[in-house]
């Protein structure tokens, strides 16, 4: 029986597949670090302006801006490495060649 060498087999069929759901999966994670470190800056905000006569709640509104931002840069950060290595895989996928034929 003769094979086609020349056909891709099905499990890289599978593993592209698995790539793009893996950077969709990224992306979402991407979008709920930025969601919420944009609701932790805007909450500091609004504590900092509606109350600023109260000390401790004041107080809290510039805890929360440090918090914010660094969820933000986790997020990216997480994002960026996953990425690079998601990059790495869909590389070593596309330079995939059939075995020759004997």
């Amino acid at each position: 029986i003769m094979e086609d060498y020349n056909a891709k087999p099905q499990g890289l069929v599978r593993d592209r597949m698995a790539l793009m759901r893996t950077s969709l999966a990224n992306e979402r994670t991407f979008l709920s670090y930025a969601r919420t470190a944009l609701m932790l800056l805007i909450s500091s905000i609004t504590l900092i302006k509606f109350f600023e006569h109260e000390p401790l709640v004041v107080w809290l509104g510039y805890a929360l801006l440090p918090l914010g931002l660094t969820v933000a840069l986790l997020g990216y950060l997480s994002s960026r490495r996953i990425n690079r290595k998601l990059t790495v895989v869909k590389k070593q996928l596309d330079d995939w060649k059939p075995p020759s034929a004997c």
